[in-house]
């Protein structure tokens, strides 16, 4: 989309920060001039919030927090978040991994905004909404439309961007830069995990302008980055192989940066009411799958003697023979957890189960209760339904 003042006319002058930060940050509660996201601060939190009655009280079954963010999506028609956990809505679990969100770049327009540069202009790419007003210190990923550089301060890297063809796939070592000035921080530091950034230029004319399907990690993503990365958590931008096989079949452009900083064991918690209540399980889900387990040292064999004739002994007997150490499933070990808290019911059991079909599919979910020890079959058994 072309930015040449001259065929424009004027245009309204936006911060990209503002509607892109409303738009990330959800649920959020809304009456009158009170526009803010319900992320409850923990019991024990020192923090106190200026909020009305109205907010503390639909916090106390809705809510959310900024931890929680995993991949941000950043379209011409909409922000798109991909959670870590599903958030708590109405006081149960969301069946949703995904939220999007709306841009109001002019609040005397009642249509839904797209950004466009005909209408708007701006001076940076809004990515300061990442830290303002909170740090979404666990985003893994991060996608935008390549549209957010439509300004004078970005034209150099607009040009380079909308030379893009259709289906193409590049590196371009600029983006980390970009994201640190518009941030005022380090990536290492404030974004620990972060693994990828991903620039989207959807083809002239194009009227489907959503992308944030691309980044969902998908049954197909996860099978190539397995096998690039066998047994490491990797971002679905980093993936080539997957870009490549994404941008063909929809005919998008992709310049993609690797974090190589990134890292799964950085998982942080804040002091907010969901990471106290929800992901410290995920945290712990985290560390004990990505741990790198240290590898057992041999003991140095005993100088070998000549040996001496002994009467002979008596095997033991099959049941005082040591036994092979049981392969516990970890999602038994997690709902075993859960259930011994007395605060989790079977509405939200089942929530979770759905949750992990979601990202490993119904097969993926079949063979980890297969796994489960014939208690937890009992135990858990009717939670689990495959016939549908």
């Amino acid at each position: 989309m072309s930015m040449s003042a001259n065929l424009m006319g004027k245009r309204k002058r936006i911060s990209l920060r503002t509607s892109f930060s409303r738009a990330l940050n959800q649920p959020r509660y809304v009456k009158g001039a009170e526009d803010f996201p319900l992320y409850p601060h923990g019991e024990n939190s020192k923090v106190a919030l200026s909020r009305s009655a109205g907010w503390h009280k639909m916090a106390l079954t809705t809510y959310n927090s900024p931890s929680n963010v995993r991949t941000v999506c950043l379209c011409q028609d909409g922000a798109n978040v991909l959670y870590w956990a599903q958030p708590i809505k109405g006081g149960k679990v969301s069946p949703s991994f995904e939220a999007a969100g709306e841009y109001i770049f002019d609040k005397s327009i009642k249509t839904r905004q797209l950004l466009d540069a005909t209408k708007f202009s701006w001076d940076n790419a809004g990515l300061s909404a990442l830290v303002n007003p909170v740090v979404l210190s666990n985003m893994e990923e991060l996608w935008v439309t390549s549209e957010i550089f439509n300004c004078p301060k970005y034209a150099n890297i607009y040009a380079t961007l909308s030379n893009l063809q259709p289906g193409q796939v590049v590196v371009v070592n600029s983006l980390a830069g970009i994201l640190e000035e518009e941030i005022k921080r380090t990536i290492a530091k404030t974004f620990p995990l972060l693994r990828a950034i991903v620039v989207v230029k959807v083809p002239q004319g194009s009227m489907n302008l959503d992308f944030h399907k691309c980044a969902i990690r998908s049954n197909r993503a996860k099978e190539l980055l397995e096998a690039k990365f066998p047994g490491q958590r990797r971002a679905v931008g980093e993936c080539a192989d997957y870009l490549k096989e994404v941008a063909q079949q929809t005919g998008l452009a992709f310049a993609v940066q690797p974090i190589t900083t990134g890292s799964i064991l950085e998982f942080s918690l804040g002091d907010y009411k969901f990471d106290e209540k929800v992901l410290s399980g995920v945290k712990q889900n985290i560390l004990k799958k990505y741990t790198v387990k240290p590898t057992p040292i041999k003991k140095e064999e005993p100088e070998k003697v000549e040996a001496v004739a002994t009467p002979a002994k008596e095997p033991l007997a099959e049941e005082t023979q040591p036994a092979q150490q049981a392969v516990v499933s970890e999602l038994e070990e997690y709902l075993d957890l859960l259930t011994r808290s007395g605060k989790v019911g079977t509405i939200k059991l089942k929530l979770i189960l759905h949750g992990y079909s979601m990202e490993y599919g119904k097969e993926g979910l079949k063979q980890e209760f297969e796994k489960f020890t014939p208690a937890g079959k009992q135990k858990y058994g009717k939670l689990f339904r495959f016939d549908k």
